[in-house]
């Protein structure tokens, strides 16, 4: 009964949620906030909080700017570009392909492009750039929280609590099923030491899965 508590109070100090949360008055000026607020949340997957309780997720990371939300899409351009051999000064095929290129003109611009085609006088090509856009989302008067999960900070409580969850779960198999070693003694040792492998398995993906919130409150 007593290795039973042990283990609900290790997988429930596992899957207590944990956030920490920065507000405006954690720092000197609000300036100082939007500053490190866009250091924290570049690239990131974030969820936006309204103040009306609504929600919703940016994949692909926000900045503040002027007192506005922003968000930056990447996107992949495609160039259909055709130029006369006579303004091409070389060309550079990848490897043994000849469908992907780095074609040099002239007045010295430099071009890489794939599905190349060389006539007798000209060469076309499609060139790939990628572009960012920006999206303006939301005044930040309207915004309650904003909020990532970072993954890695409860990894080593997925540890902590996966060890010791896995060492006690081994002792109760073998008490269940008298489990033995070649000895004909109960395998105590080997199993808590298997079941503590799986435990911390279980305890880091589990952390992993579950994140740590890390919440930037704007308005009350």
């Amino acid at each position: 009964m007593k290795n039973v508590l042990i283990e609900v109070a290790l997988v429930f100090i596992l899957f207590a949620g944990c956030s920490t949360t920065y507000k405006v008055t954690n720092f000197s000026t609000k300036e100082k906030f939007y500053e490190e607020f866009n250091n924290s949340f570049k690239e990131r997957e974030t969820k936006v909080t309204l103040v009306n309780d609504s929600s919703f997720f940016v994949r692909s990371g926000v900045e503040i700017n002027h007192d506005t939300l922003l968000s930056f899409e990447k996107l992949e351009e495609k160039i259909h570009r055709r130029f006369a051999l006579s303004d091409v000064a070389d060309i550079g095929f990848s490897g043994s392909t000849t469908t992907s290129a780095s074609v040099t003109l002239k007045n010295g611009n430099k071009l890489t492009g794939d599905e190349v085609k060389v006539t007798k006088d000209s060469i076309s090509f499609v060139e790939s750039k990628s572009i960012v856009v920006m999206n303006a989302l939301v005044p930040t008067n309207k915004i309650k929280t904003i909020s990532y999960k970072d993954r890695w900070r409860r990894m080593p409580l997925g540890v902590l609590t996966g060890a010791p969850l896995g060492f006690l779960s081994g002792i109760a198999l073998v008490n269940i099923f008298k489990i033995k070693d070649y000895h004909g003694d109960a395998d105590y040792l080997g199993t808590s030491l298997q079941m503590t492998v799986v435990g911390v398995l279980a305890g880091c993906i589990t952390s992993y899965l579950i994140g740590f919130d890390e919440m930037y409150q704007f308005n009350p």
